[in-house]
């Protein structure tokens, strides 16, 4: 996987990166991926928001017609210092082309609390817990959220 950051985010403003990834399976019934798409983010009003929005071919044995579509975002306020709260929503399309009703796509969304604390000079590590509802009858509810987006 690789990111590149294109334009570096202000405190309240615009920063845009792009990340590309490769996802090669061990198990014989899975199958290998690639994806990538930008990376939006940007601060208004003391709110920080995240998006990740991804293009994903299936390639190699076991693989799929077609292209997906999947997306993260996340909505985050700073309450104190290493303490925050949030919203995030997570979603896929499995094939972009097929045009599938929303009824039949995954999507989530739920509140998060995220604790951020310094390990070290330099470094910092970062907890985040949540609760994710799914919004179509196809998409597991609940489930949880375990991965934060570096702050």
């Amino acid at each position: 996987e690789a990111t590149l950051e294109l334009l570096e985010q202000e405190e309240n403003g615009f920063g845009l990166g792009f990340s590309a990834a490769i996802e090669p399976r061990i198990d014989d019934e899975a199958t290998d991926e690639f994806e990538f798409g930008p990376i939006f983010a940007f601060a208004l009003g003391g709110v920080q928001n995240t998006a990740n929005t991804f293009f994903e071919k299936s390639f190699g044995k076991n693989r799929e017609e077609g292209w997906g579509f999947a997306y993260a975002w996340q909505s985050k306020v700073e309450l104190e210092e290493g303490l925050g709260i949030g919203i995030e929503a997570f979603g896929e399309v499995e094939d972009i082309g097929e045009d599938p009703p929303v009824s039949e796509q995954e999507h989530r969304l739920g509140p998060v609390v995220y604790y951020d604390m310094e390990i070290g000079e330099d470094r910092e590590i970062g907890i985040a817990f949540g609760v994710l509802f799914g919004l179509t009858e196809v998409t597991p509810a609940p489930t949880s959220s375990t991965i934060a987006p570096p702050s």
